[in-house]
Order: structure tokens, then C-alpha cells, then sequence
């Protein structure tokens, strides 16, 4: 998503992520690969905190005013009135059927940069807060925009499957379980909430830090039944000898911080650029995709030629299961049957049995 928005860093006249950056000081290159991403999810943080408050200030008719340190006195009412006029002029369907989007690629652009980064800070803020069923909502939105991306194979895949697993496929107290086991937070505090996954990895960091520092003559066996299920209270402990030695153990969390300086250079670059105000002077940039629609209109497609069986969650192990059960049924039957089956004697045998019985009598 963060790519699909980032802009043509040749063309000095385009509005995309990276001169949203550039307009706020912060030196930022193309992220080819993907593997800092708690600096993109910055960078995308840091973006749309700036364009909403200029989509504010626009309506508040106040986007030609230098932002100053000194808060602004107004009542609650109004600001509850300026969010209205917000959303309703930049976040809501319609602003997307208005005139000036449909005539202005530029606009357009705003609006879809608007939408999708927004997915991203909710999930983001779900995480943090614990909150499960706000994830999966933007998850959904994911699901359908993944379609239409494109370059996302594995992505594309995996979300849907996990959702139908999730909402149609397992049990609803083995799904609650899941969803209740997403998201943890390890020191207890509110607002600091991650995903499970990620928890355990920095403990298999922490446990590979004990590995590797271990010295001459570690038993392995030790290491692996001892430490790696009590890495958390060696963590504690090591903090504890930081304090009795008399450092000091902080532990911050980072958050974004927008400079005035940096708003008001961004401003006057919105300003220039009439970002949300009309149709830019000169030549327009290049139209972005609107994944969440090219997603739905490839599903649709999709399921008109093949359906969507690609999309069907996989289980090996649990059909496995079901088929070791129907094997072993079907087993259990046929020796039930075999056992129930009434013996059937010839002519002959009868016969014989029968006079050697009245021989016996009569003996």
C-alpha cells in the first residue's frame, strides 16, 4: 500500500508520499525491500496525521494561516462541526463521486492515499489497544485490496483463508480462542498490546543471545529445558542487577512527533500544489489504482470463470484425520457385520449332526 501511494520522485509537480516527506523534512528513499517496517509504518503515520490536518485547516478556512505553538480557542461544537465537514468532504463516498475527483487525477490520488493509509493506522492502533475485532475489519478491507495490488501471491492467499477459517470454517469457541490469542501484551499495560508472534520471536532473540554468549562446555539439553521456558524472569534478573548497580531501566515507547516547522513547510507546499482545493495547474500526475475496487471487480470475475476455490482454507491434517476415521468406520462395520452374519448349514451336515444326536439318545 505504502509503494502503490509513493509517488514519481522525477516529476517535481507530483503529490505522492515521498514529497509529503520531502515537504516535511524528513529523508526518506524509496523502500525497495520490506524489512524496516516499523519505518514505513512511520512514515505512513507521520503522512496522514499531516494531510488530515490540513484537511481540516481547508475547512476551517484556515489553510493560508501560519500553525502556530499557541492552541487554537474554539468550542467543542465547532470542532465536532469541522470532523463532520472532513470526512464528509475528503473520507466519505461521496467525496469520491464529487466533480472535482472525477476531473482531477490529482485529487483523486489525494482522496485513495486518504482511504488506504487510514486502514493502516487503525490496524496499527487495533493492535496496540488489543482490540481483535477492529483487526479483523481492517483485515477484510486487506483481503479484497491484496486482490488488486497486485505482486502479493502469498498475501493475496493467505488473508482470505485465514478469514473464512476464522468466521465460517472452525468452531466459534475454537475461533474465539484464536482471536483471543492474536494480540498479547507483556508487560500488562493498556496500550501496548503486539502481536503474539512477534512476542515470541523476541524471546527466541533472547534465548539465541544466551546461545550464543554461553561460552566453552554449555550442555545444549540444559539450555533447552531450563532457559528457553524461563527467558522471560533471566530478562527480569538482568534488569534487577542493571537497577542494583545503579543504572537506570526505561522503557519508552516511540511515538511520531511533528515539528510546527514541519507543518507549516508542508502546508505552504499544499498550498502551492491547491491540494484539495481544485485541479493543479500545469500537467496532472499519473492516475493510482483504486485497489479496493479493482479487488472486488477481480473477485467477481474470478468467480464467474473458476469460482473461488483458491480461496477455500487448507486443512491436510485435519482431512487426513476425517479420512483415517472414515477408513477405520468402515473397518469397525464390516467386522460388526461379519460377527452378526447367522451361520448357514449344508443339507449334509445337518443330516449328520442329526443322527449322531439320536444315536447318543438312544445310547
Amino acid at each position: 500500500i505504502f509503494l502503490a501511494h509513493w509517488g514519481h520522485e522525477k516529476d517535481t509537480r507530483d503529490t505522492g508520499a515521498w514529497r509529503t516527506l520531502h515537504a516535511l523534512a524528513i529523508k526518506a528513499v524509496k523502500p525497495v525491500t520490506k524489512k524496516d517496517f516499523n519505518l514505513m509504518l512511520c512514515y505512513v503515520e507521520q503522512i496522514h496525521e499531516a494531510t488530515l490536518l490540513y484537511c481540516v485547516l481547508l475547512v476551517a478556512n484556515r489553510a493560508h494561516v501560519p500553525v502556530s505553538d499557541k492552541l487554537l480557542e474554539v468550542s467543542s461544537e465547532t470542532i465536532e462541526r469541522w470532523v463532520e465537514l472532513t470526512y464528509d468532504r475528503f473520507c466519505s463516498r461521496e467525496s469520491f463521486q464529487s466533480d472535482l475527483a472525477s476531473t482531477s487525477p490529482a485529487h483523486k490520488n489525494l482522496l485513495l492515499r486518504i482511504r488506504d493509509f487510514g486502514t493502516i493506522i487503525e490496524a496499527s492502533r487495533a493492535m496496540k489497544d488489543g482490540d481483535y475485532g477492529r483487526l479483523m475489519y481492517m483485515w477484510e478491507r486487506w483481503a479484497i485490496m491484496t486482490q488488486g495490488l497486485g505482486k502479493m501471491p502469498h498475501y493475496s492467499k493467505a488473508i482470505p483463508k485465514l478469514i473464512i477459517q476464522l468466521k465460517h470454517v472452525l468452531p466459534e469457541s475454537i475461533a474465539q480462542l484464536v482471536l483471543n490469542n492474536l494480540l498479547i501484551s507483556p508487560t500488562g499495560r493498556a496500550g501496548h498490546f503486539m502481536a503474539t508472534d512477534q512476542h515470541l520471536e523476541q524471546l527466541n532473540y533472547w534465548l539465541k543471545y544466551f546461545f550464543n554468549h554461553s561460552g566453552i562446555g554449555t550442555k545444549i539439553d540444559r539450555l533447552v529445558d531450563v532457559f528457553s521456558i524461563n527467558i522471560t524472569l533471566l530478562r527480569n534478573l538482568l534488569e534487577l542487577i542493571k537497577l542494583e548497580s545503579g543504572a537506570e531501566v526505561v522503557h519508552q515507547s516511540h511515538k511520531n512527533q511533528l515539528t510546527v516547522d514541519s507543518i507549516n513547510n508542508f502546508r505552504r507546499m499544499a498550498e502551492k500544489e491547491q491540494m484539495g482545493q481544485g485541479p493543479p495547474t500545469g500537467r496532472s500526475p499519473v492516475p493510482i489504482l483504486d485497489s479496493y475496487l479493482a479487488g472486488v471487480m477481480k473477485l467477481q470475475e474470478e468467480f464467474k470463470k473458476n469460482g473461488l476455490a483458491r480461496l477455500r482454507p487448507d486443512a491436510p491434517g485435519a482431512m487426513s484425520m476425517q479420512d483415517n476415521d472414515d477408513i477405520a468406520g468402515r473397518d469397525l462395520n464390516q467386522d460388526r457385520s461379519e460377527q452378526l452374519t447367522p451361520q448357514v448349514l449344508s443339507e449334509e451336515s445337518s443330516g449328520g449332526e442329526d443322527e449322531s444326536v439320536q444315536e447318543e439318545e438312544e445310547g
